[in-house]
Formats: structure tokens, C-alpha cells, sequence
């Protein structure tokens, strides 16, 4: 029994571990963003653009959508900018540029789910501008 109460006494002795010592207190990791993520210059881009879209800033938006294109022409943003460049386009009543942006982005882009929507809107440019 002196020997079972010892064992006990032991374990809970030794069950309470001590705390680790940070001798750095001061040190902290700084966690950073894998490459890619919202902070890109392509992001940020392509946020500005769709907040002056969203907003009807068409004139702005399109330059914005341009500027997107022509710095990151193979980014993952690049086929959304040719299409809202277009819609810009014909938000701003500019049927006869709008239609043939629909078409570039439709020869460029056949099999996309979008495509449809393109037609659609190439075919409206051009009854309008008529």
C-alpha cells in the first residue's frame, strides 16, 4: 500500500510539467500571404475596376479593365477584363466599338461559358448602332 501511494504521488508530481520559457518574449512570427493572394497588383486592379463598374463609372472602369489587360495579358483575370472592357463599352452607348469587342472576345474565347452572353451582346451592339 506505501508502495502503491508513493507511485501515486510520483505520477501527479510529475503530471504537472513546466511551463515552457520563452527566452525571447519579443519575437513573434509574422505570418505572410502566399503570392497571389488579394494584395497582387493584378488584384488590386481588377478590384478598382469592378467597384468603378459597380458603381456605372463606365469611362473609368474601362480604362481601369484596360489597364489590367495590357499589364497582365495572360493573368487569371485577363478573359473577365475582355468582356467587361466590351460591356463598357456599350454601357456608354459606344454600340459601334462594343460590338466588335464582343466578337474579338468571342474568336478569342469560343468554348467559354460566357460565349453565349457575347453573341448576345454583339448582336444587340450592332441593332443599336443601326
Amino acid at each position: 500500500m506505501v508502495f502503491f501511494t508513493a507511485c501515486i504521488f510520483l505520477i501527479a508530481g510529475c503530471s504537472s510539467a513546466p511551463k515552457e520559457i520563452n527566452p525571447d518574449p519579443e519575437l513573434k512570427e509574422i505570418v505572410t500571404k502566399k503570392e497571389g493572394e488579394a494584395d497582387s497588383p493584378e488584384h488590386i486592379i481588377l478590384s478598382s475596376a469592378k467597384k468603378s463598374y459597380q458603381n456605372q463609372l463606365y469611362t473609368v472602369a474601362k480604362e481601369q479593365f484596360t489597364s489590367l489587360l495590357s499589364n497582365f495579358p495572360t493573368g487569371p483575370y485577363a478573359e473577365f477584363a475582355e468582356i467587361k472592357i466590351a460591356d463598357c463599352s456599350f454601357y456608354t452607348s459606344d454600340y459601334d466599338l462594343a460590338a466588335p469587342l464582343y466578337e474579338e472576345y468571342l474568336k478569342n474565347h469560343p468554348g467559354t461559358l460566357t460565349a453565349a452572353y457575347a453573341a448576345l451582346m454583339a448582336a444587340r451592339s450592332y441593332h443599336l448602332s443601326s
